[in-house]
């Protein structure tokens, strides 16, 4: 739970743009039946639908490992 007005800062591996994409997409049927993990996560999305605005987007590595910094 974070306070109104407070701040969150989530380290994600997610679905990076473009053909990766594609790639992170079919990769994660495997990955969910072996680890129960979603390599095609699209949490900026998410965090979005839960109420939060996005307050920074960093983009790592070709775009799979992002910083998000929300605020509620």
């Amino acid at each position: 739970m974070v306070r109104p007005g407070g701040t969150v800062a989530l380290l994600e591996h997610v679905r990076p743009k473009g053909v990766l994409g594609f790639l992170f997409d079919a990769l994660s049927i495997l990955t969910v039946a072996l680890f129960e993990d979603h390599f095609n996560r699209r949490t900026e999305r998410e965090a979005h639908r839960a109420g939060f605005k996005s307050v920074r987007v960093d983009r790592r590595a070709l775009g799979i490992v992002n910083i998000i910094v929300c605020r509620n």
